[in-house]
């Protein structure tokens, strides 16, 4: 639907300007940039490029290279910094679908996922607690401890300690949100986002707590 729309206003701005230039000349006004043919078709190409660009073309994947997050559509990505995103979340090999959605906010270079609920979905019994700015639990089995402070600005993942800065997290209306990047550099987490469907997929080197349940359910079956 979306994208029909944005087919449809591309449409609509090209009619606007063949209009527009069938009006100068059979008006015959003075035109001050469309003088010869060969500037009008050089105009009109550049507009063509311009309103494909902005209503057809899906926005650069590339950046979102940094952050190592991996976009799988062809589809529209042209989503504005900040806006809220309400993602379906699919994790392992045999892309098993979690339930319930996950909140993100897209970035300038990377999408931030609400972190108690991105915990809640891998099942990982990590607490947070946004007035604080910290979080504490562990991951994959309880030898393996997480505690991180925004005030301290670090994060104690098993045996490694990592910093952490203000482009690892956001925070909107009093809740904390983390980077795919920084998951990545935490957990060994591979992301990629369908923008079209608005799936998440995460794949891990070892199964998932989530994953592991689901395994366990279907052999009781």
């Amino acid at each position: 639907m979306k994208q029909s729309i944005l087919h449809l206003r591309y449409i609509v701005s090209v009619l606007a300007l063949l209009t527009a230039m069938t009006y100068t000349y059979t008006t015959q006004a003075e035109p001050q940039i469309l003088e010869t043919q060969d500037s009008r078709r050089s105009f009109l190409e550049d507009f063509l490029s311009i309103t494909k660009e902005v209503y057809l073309e899906p926005a650069n994947s590339e950046r979102f290279s940094a952050s190592g997050l991996q976009v799988s559509s062809s589809g529209d990505t042209q989503i504005p910094e900040g806006e809220e995103l309400i993602l379906r979340v699919t994790i392992g090999k045999s892309k098993i679908l979690i339930p319930g959605d996950l909140i993100a906010i897209n970035g300038k270079n990377d999408i931030y996922l609400l972190m108690a609920e991105f915990f809640s979905a891998v099942k990982f019994p990590i607490v947070v607690n946004n007035e604080t700015g910290e979080a504490e639990g562990w991951f994959i089995s309880e030898d393996k401890k997480f505690s991180m402070s925004l005030a301290e600005k670090s994060a104690q993942v098993g045996d490694q300690t990592y910093s952490i800065s203000s482009n690892n997290f956001k925070q909107v209306y009093g809740e904390m949100y983390v980077s795919t990047a920084t998951l990545k550099q935490w957990f060994g987490m591979e992301f990629s986002i369908d923008f079209s469907q608005m799936f998440l997929q995460i794949s891990t080197t070892e199964p998932l707590p989530a994953e592991q349940r689901y395994t366990i359910r279907n052999r009781i079956k």
